[in-house]
């Protein structure tokens, strides 16, 4: 049986760490440096994560909006919403996050 971690990929080995940071503050009130000191992070690799998953999602929502066929398939999880489907049945039909069609949504309604 192999090990999980080593599977892993780099993305993926930053998120969980970033993740237990997290959840390490939320959990037990630790400030940053404590929660990054825990997990064995540097604030700064926690910062730079952070804005590496912001820049990642603007860039898929500046995708989302380019292209007409996005269009189509939000309008079509509207319809399987209405049909009783839930939003993370529809989302995952679809192959897009539910975080990405709440977005989509909240900037359409601007």
């Amino acid at each position: 049986m192999k090990n999980e971690m080593m599977e892993s990929t780099s993305e993926e080995l930053c998120a969980a760490l970033v993740e237990a940071a997290e959840k390490i503050m939320e959990r037990y009130s630790e400030p940053l440096e404590e929660a990054c000191a825990i997990v064995g992070i540097t604030e700064q690799d926690y910062q730079n994560w952070k804005d590496y998953e912001e820049s990642e999602r603007r860039k898929r929502m500046q995708r989302l909006e380019d292209n007409e066929a996005t269009k189509t398939v939000m309008t079509k999880i509207g319809q399987l919403l209405d049909m009783g489907i839930t939003l993370e049945s529809a989302c995952e039909f679809a192959r897009i996050s539910v975080d990405d069609y709440q977005e989509y949504q909240k900037r359409k309604a601007k």
